[in-house]
C-alpha cells in the first residue's frame, strides 16, 4: 500500500496576474518572487534571505508597461528544493535562485531557512544589535508578511533535512 505523503495542491483561489520586471522567460516558472518597492503594481524575482510573496505559475505571451504579465500562486503547497538542511515545521524564505532567464537546476524553486532576527542580540553590550532586533521583529509582526512553512520532504526521516533535498513548504500566513 503506498504511504501518504503532502503534496502541492492547487487552490486557484491563490492565483492571480500580476506584473513582474526583468528579463522573464518560461525557464523562470515556478521562481518565488515578492512585491517590489521600487515600481508601483509590479513584482520581481526574491533575491537570496528575502521573504516569498508567490511562486511564477505561468507567463502569458502580453506583457504591460515593458513587463511580462505572470500568473502568480500566492497560497497553497509548493514543491521546492532545500538550500541547506531544514526541518519539518521550519520557516523558510528564497535562497539564491538563478538569475531571470535563467533555469534552477533541476526546475524547483530553491528555499533556505528564514533568518533568525535575533540571533546576535547576546553579542551586543552596547544595546545597538538589540534595538535593531526588535525593531525588525516588531516590523515584521505588523506588515504581515507571507509566511512560508516545511510540511513535507523526501528525506527518509522528518527531522534535520539536508541540501538538494526536495521539499514541500506551505503559506501560512
Amino acid at each position: 500500500m503506498a504511504k501518504f505523503r503532502l503534496l502541492p495542491t492547487v487552490d486557484v483561489s491563490g492565483y492571480f496576474t500580476a506584473k513582474v520586471k526583468g528579463a522573464i522567460k518560461d525557464v523562470d516558472v515556478r521562481k518565488p518572487v515578492r512585491l517590489s518597492v521600487d515600481v508601483p503594481d509590479t513584482y520581481q524575482l526574491a533575491a537570496d534571505g528575502e521573504a516569498i510573496d508567490a511562486f511564477i505559475v505561468a507567463i502569458d505571451p502580453a506583457t504591460s508597461d515593458g513587463k511580462a504579465l505572470c500568473t502568480l500562486n500566492g497560497s497553497g503547497r509548493v514543491r521546492c528544493k532545500a538550500d541547506g538542511g531544514l526541518t519539518i515545521g521550519a520557516l523558510v524564505e528564497a535562497a539564491a535562485n538563478a538569475v531571470a532567464g535563467t533555469a534552477n537546476a533541476g526546475g524547483l524553486p530553491i528555499v533556505s531557512a528564514k533568518a533568525v532576527v535575533g540571533a546576535n542580540i547576546a553579542n551586543d553590550a552596547s544595546g545597538t544589535l538589540i534595538a535593531a532586533a526588535v525593531n525588525a521583529i516588531l516590523a515584521e509582526a505588523q506588515l504581515s508578511v507571507p509566511i512560508w512553512r516545511v510540511v513535507s520532504s523526501s528525506a527518509a526521516t522528518g527531522s534535520v533535512l539536508d541540501a538538494d533535498v526536495n521539499v514541500i513548504i506551505e503559506r501560512i500566513i
